[in-house]
């Protein structure tokens, strides 16, 4: 699930989910299919209004799937096309290092701070 808020024209994707699944296994794969259904909803939002300046903050998503990845992929895609702005904020370490690793930052770029990923989509 996503909190959108409009600050100075900028639209914030913020997810909201419970990723406290340490060695749970059942409470992992419920938190993966809850990112990947997030992804979706925020595919919808943003196809909304995709000419619009996004920055999609990832923190609480500790895992992500290669579904999750296809979903985020088609997100940016969709941003794309129409002309708008899309950004990534404060994702952990590990998903992070995922999306570095399959060169998504050349179409999705990320930030460590909301301030940073802001200022890059007002400049």
């Amino acid at each position: 699930m996503w909190q959108i808020d409009q600050v100075d024209g900028v639209s914030r994707a913020s997810f909201v989910g419970d990723n406290d699944t340490e060695g749970d296994a059942d409470g992992a794969h419920d938190f993966n299919q809850a990112v990947e259904e997030a992804l979706k909803q925020l595919h919808a939002h943003v196809s909304e209004e995709p000419k619009g300046k996004w920055l999609v903050d990832f923190e609480g998503i500790t895992y992500i799937s290669s579904l999750a990845i296809a979903q985020l992929i088609a997100t940016v895609r969709v941003v794309d096309v129409s002309g708008g702005s899309i950004v990534l904020a404060r994702a952990h370490s590990f998903v992070k290092t995922v999306l570095q690793t399959m060169r998504i930052v050349k179409v999705l770029p990320m930030y460590d701070s909301l301030d940073d990923a802001k200022a890059q989509l007002l400049s």
